[in-house]
């Protein structure tokens, strides 16, 4: 009787480790990340074991009678900062534009992030929440 109790109570506890695992791997950053609320895409990715952001947008042009499009990459720079737990900080500038921010990505679900922009722009404050979701079928 005490070996099924033992090897029940041991069931138990690798399912919850299980179950917790894939619930921190599906929390993830790494993808693509999209949002009504701006005309960049946002690609999240790691290379060499550091965090990559790029922002970029499809500008139509028109080449013989035909429409196409080329990806336009954001003209600021990103900096990564720091990482915990399901939040990254980066800094974020564009010196034409006197834009100077920090940017706070906060994952609320394995679907959805919460980008906070904090900073200055043209000298004045500068505030803004956007919500992105994730474009990846998995």
């Amino acid at each position: 009787m005490r070996y099924k109790i033992k090897t029940l109570i041991y069931v138990v506890i690798l399912a919850l480790f299980l179950t917790d695992s894939y619930a921190q791997e599906n929390k993830d950053f790494l993808g693509s990340w999209s949002s009504g609320e701006t005309n960049y895409v946002l690609l999240i990715k790691k290379e060499n074991n550091k965090w990559v952001f790029i922002n970029y947008r499809f500008e139509p042009i028109y080449e013989n009678g035909w429409k196409t499009y080329k990806r336009t990459i954001t003209p600021g720079k990103e900096t990564f900062v720091s990482e915990k737990n399901l939040e990254i900080i980066n800094k974020y500038s564009i010196e034409d534009q006197n834009y100077y921010v920090t940017l706070t990505y906060n994952l609320l679900t394995d679907k959805v992030m919460q980008t906070n922009f904090k900073g200055k722009l043209d000298n004045k404050p500068y505030n803004k929440t956007i919500i992105y979701r994730k474009e990846n079928n998995e």
